[in-house]
């Protein structure tokens, strides 16, 4: 057994390795969004927001890959999803991954940050509902 603390290695060798076991098409998209986003997500948290108790980073990333894993049926099942679909999944996953330990206030304010990045297929919400991407699910057909 080799131990490496997290502070030495980061997220990314863990998404790597789950990575490699799914389909190419969920593979490209998955890594193209945790990518552009993941990152800043996390440090945005860390130095803007108060989670109810500290997470490693690796945490974290492991709840992610289980949401997605539990959340994303196989081939088999329903066949190859589409990027927009997939990327509905992982926005539901990078939400309770990353912000399950944060209060409304401090969901809010994740929220507002994930909305400035328009790579993400974030679900349209209407503006007098006092709803939040933390409200939306994702059904069999991709729609939020």
């Amino acid at each position: 057994m080799v131990y490496m603390s997290s502070s030495v290695m980061d997220w990314r060798p863990i998404v790597k390795a789950w990575l490699n076991r799914r389909e190419v098409q969920e593979h490209d998209v998955l890594e193209a969004l945790f990518d552009c986003v993941f990152d800043e997500v996390c440090t945005f948290v860390k130095q803007n927001l108060f989670p109810k108790m500290d997470v490693l980073e690796c945490n974290v990333i492991a709840q992610c890959i289980d949401l997605l894993e539990g959340l994303i049926p196989s081939k088999e099942e329903h066949g190859v999803l589409s990027a927009t679909h997939l990327s509905r999944l992982f926005v539901f996953a990078l939400m309770w991954g990353v912000g399950a330990l944060l209060e409304i206030e401090d969901r809010t304010k994740m929220e507002e940050f994930l909305m400035k990045h328009k790579k993400l297929s974030l679900p349209a919400i209407d503006p007098g509902s006092q709803d939040t991407i933390f409200e939306f699910v994702v059904d069999n057909s991709g729609e939020c």
